[in-house]
């Protein structure tokens, strides 16, 4: 089992609650974001980006909104990844380990968040986290107009997670998905102290 484990697959079909049935408890002491759909009247209106220990209470830690869908417009928060997630992720060292739920979307377009995503992968530290999808990253360029400069960012840390010995991507269906669930359990045990 590797120090970090990327769940990838389908949108929305459980991965970030793969993550966090695995964790229970423990996702308190994670470093790291995890990303959050927000919704209003039944309809997506957002995603925002919190500390990984929102995980076990989500009203106690607030977080900073990063994609608005108003009137059928999209905007987007480039500070919420540049600043905040940055942050979060440059102080996740601290922790014993981190959640990274989820990359590969359009902070890979932000130099200062890929620096600090370099930076934490370069030390070593555990994590679990979410990879965007390769479909969902075609997808998410279409919606709000990312272009190919993004999809080749995101094939590019796709293949640095493929080819990086301390790294496992695992594609997943998500929920009810025991072979997920199997390789999460074993890395809760290993690396989170579970």
């Amino acid at each position: 089992m590797r120090p970090r484990l990327f769940l990838s697959g389908p949108i929305g079909c459980g991965k970030s609650t793969l993550i966090k049935n695995a964790l229970g408890p423990l996702a308190a002491r994670a470093g790291g974001f995890v990303t959050l759909r927000l919704e209003e009247g039944g309809r997506t209106s957002g995603f925002e980006i919190r500390p990984a220990a929102a995980l076990t209470d989500i009203e106690k830690h607030k977080g900073r909104r990063f994609l608005s869908f108003e009137s059928g417009e999209t905007s987007r928060d480039d500070a919420a990844f540049s600043d905040y997630a940055a942050s979060l992720l440059t102080s996740a060292v601290e922790s014993r380990f981190a959640v990274i739920d989820e990359t590969g979307g359009f902070e890979l377009l932000l130099p200062e968040f890929c620096e600090a995503l370099k930076g934490f992968l370069n030390t070593g530290t555990p994590c679990l986290g979410v990879l965007k999808a390769q479909d969902a990253a075609v997808e998410l360029a279409q919606r709000i107009n990312l272009g190919e400069d993004y999809l080749k960012e995101a094939r590019r840390l796709r293949f640095f997670l493929e080819n990086d010995s301390d790294s496992q991507i695992l594609e997943t269906t998500g929920r009810g998905d025991l072979e997920a669930e199997r390789a999460l359990k074993e890395w809760v045990r290993l690396y989170a102290g579970g």
